[in-house]
């Protein structure tokens, strides 16, 4: 609702209804493409190549790609992104229990749009007060600065 989301929507260009290869045409090359897995770190299901979601590089622009909460993301997505081949992919997961199948989408948007926030806040150099900046204020910046050409 509008009042749930304090109207950040009037702040983030939001884009409905595209396919994936319009995201992928549309997208500045220097970006990375973080495929977000929704299964656990021992899932059969797990990419090979996935690493936690905190030992990935954030401080590059990057679009995050998440599966369906129970069947993850489909091959085919996964294989179009590759396919591609005009941006970095970055494989990752969220570490959970092992009882825990996978987390909640927003959940797991919410975890890594978090680090991304924080991994953002640290090439922020300092005010003349010496605070540094709200991460949210930065990540507000971030998405206004590279939205643009969307």
């Amino acid at each position: 609702t509008l009042r749930a989301s304090a109207a950040a929507h009037y702040l983030i260009p939001l884009h409905e209804k595209l396919s994936f290869s319009e995201v992928l045409e549309s997208l500045p090359a220097d970006w990375n493409i973080c495929l977000v897995e929704s299964t656990s770190e021992n899932s059969p299901n797990k990419h090979p190549n996935s690493i936690p979601y905190y030992e990935a590089d954030f401080t590059q622009p990057t679009v995050m790609v998440f599966g369906k909460e129970a069947g993850g993301l489909s091959p085919g997505i996964r294989q179009q992104a590759i396919d591609y081949g005009k941006h970095n992919i970055i494989n990752t997961f969220i570490p959970t229990i092992p009882e825990l199948d996978s987390l909640n989408v927003s959940m797991a948007a919410t975890v890594l749009i978090y680090e991304m926030a924080k991994q953002q806040s640290k090439l922020v150099k300092k005010d003349n007060s010496g605070i540094i900046e709200d991460l949210s204020a930065i990540w507000l910046r971030f998405i206004a600065r590279y939205s643009r050409n969307w």
